[in-house]
C-alpha cells in the first residue's frame, strides 16, 4: 500500500503538535498532527542503550489490512483497540467532529509502534499517518462518511 498517491507538505506547529498538509488517495486534502519532540514518548528499545540488542534478521515486509468499525462520537471519547490492530501497534483511538479550521473530523490514535498506517473511511478514501514516535498522533479530514472501516500497515 506504500505506492498510494498520498502526498505531504509541512504546515506548522500548534498545541505541541507539528502539523503537515497531505492529500488522500482520492486527492482530498487532510492534515497530520505528530507530537513535537518535547511531547512525544521515546521508544524504550531505542532509548535503552545500556542493554544493546543484536539486530534482528531482515524480514520481508508483510502487508496487513484489518477491517474495523470505528464510528464517530459526538465528542472526544477514547476507545480501546482490540485484536489485530492492537497487535499492529495502535492501542486507543478517538474519532469525533473536533477538527480545526475547516476540517470536520479528527481521528486521534495512541501508538506504541513506529510505522506507517493507512485508515480507510466509509467513502473508500485512504489517509496515511506515519508514526515516527510513540504517543498520540492526529488526522484532521473532511468526509461525508467519516467512520473508519479499515486499518492497513506494513510490518
Amino acid at each position: 500500500m506504500s505506492d498510494l498517491p498520498i502526498t505531504h507538505d509541512q504546515a506548522g506547529t500548534e498545541d505541541g503538535f507539528e502539523w503537515e498538509d497531505a492529500k488522500s488517495q482520492n486527492g482530498v486534502a487532510f492534515r497530520i498532527g505528530r507530537p513535537t519532540a518535547s511531547q512525544s514518548q521515546a521508544n524504550p528499545s531505542a532509548a535503552d542503550s545500556a542493554n544493546p540488542q543484536e539486530d534482528p534478521l531482515p524480514v520481508e515486509a508483510q502487508s496487513v489490512s484489518v477491517p474495523v468499525y470505528w464510528p464517530t462520537t459526538p465528542h472526544q471519547q477514547w476507545s480501546e483497540i482490540q485484536g489485530d490492530v492492537r497487535v499492529g501497534g495502535l492501542t486507543d483511538y478517538a474519532l469525533w467532529p473536533g477538527g480545526r479550521l475547516w476540517w470536520k473530523w479528527r481521528l486521534e490514535v495512541q501508538n506504541v509502534s513506529t510505522r506507517k498506517y493507512y485508515f480507510t473511511d466509509e467513502d473508500g478514501d485512504v489517509y496515511s499517518l506515519e508514526c515516527i514516535n510513540w504517543g498520540i498522533h492526529k488526522l484532521d479530514y473532511n468526509s461525508s462518511k467519516p467512520n473508519i472501516v479499515k486499518v492497513h500497515w506494513e510490518s
